[in-house]
């Protein structure tokens, strides 16, 4: 057993030296959740028919599904907001969608809000989907508070930013996060119900999931997170392995 102890670290060490190098240069984009943070809820934003709105507008009796996006992008956000609609299908959810990409205006807004509340097989309130843009100084303190982060790269004109969807309560407060990509419904359904019972969901801890492309590479998890899943199954099949191989010599002694 200490033999296979050795190879799984030996394994780890060699896939992920090179993974972590890569991703420091990403570190500080990592999302650092934080339950229990006030939204500012008097920030104010614009709205799909170009209105000017406060954020607190959307805060009324339910919990709030909110995601930080650009409607430019080519990687993760329209992926995660295409499973967010499928998972919201036929739920009494407010989903807000906050562009993080001050060049995006009213009239993208409201072309998204139509691409995503019309997709095929979905049954979604368009009262309660809000695609919103705004000035960074309106946009980054919301993302602050919920530990969303960001920059600009403008050799490939892409926001490289962290990727997840907050679930706040009805009063502007964070309680939960949800950080797979392939979100369905009975996990978005487990996440606002325990924020709507006054429990914290999701993770915890900072993860480093990026939406950022290159070229045409989709979005992806970082090759650290990679690295880390790959070690994970190599070390639990070499940990199987090694269990099977002891208790069969315990078997024959």
């Amino acid at each position: 057993m200490k033999a296979v102890a050795v190879l799984a670290l030996c394994a780890f060490a060699r896939l992920a030296s090179p993974a972590l190098a890569e991703s420091a240069a990403f570190a500080d984009l990592a999302l650092e959740p934080r339950p229990g943070a006030r939204l500012p809820l008097a920030m104010q934003l614009i709205d799909e028919a170009g209105d000017a709105v406060s954020l607190g507008h959307f805060f009324d009796r339910k919990p709030v599904v909110l995601v930080l996006d650009y409607l430019r992008c080519r990687t993760i956000c329209g992926v995660l907001l295409g499973k967010l609609a499928d998972a919201a299908a036929g739920r009494d959810y407010t989903v807000l969608a906050i562009s993080i990409d001050p060049r995006d205006t009213p009239a993208d807004a409201a072309a998204a809000k139509s691409k995503y509340v019309t997709r095929d097989g979905a049954r979604l309130n368009q009262a309660n989907w809000h695609f919103l843009t705004g000035p960074e100084p309106a946009v980054r303190p919301i993302a602050d508070a919920v530990g969303f982060r960001y920059r600009y790269e403008s050799a490939s004109d892409q926001y490289i930013h962290s990727a997840g969807i907050v679930i706040a309560t009805s009063d502007g407060t964070v309680g939960g996060y949800l950080t797979e990509l392939d979100v369905t419904s009975i996990g978005l359904a487990d996440a606002v119900g325990a924020v709507r019972s006054g429990r914290t969901s999701g993770t915890l801890g900072r993860l480093l999931l990026l939406c950022f492309g290159e070229g045409t590479q989709p979005g992806r998890y970082t090759a650290a997170i990679e690295a880390a899943l790959v070690c994970l199954n190599l070390a639990a099949m070499l940990a199987a392995f090694g269990l099977f191989a002891w208790v069969r010599r315990r078997h024959h002694d």
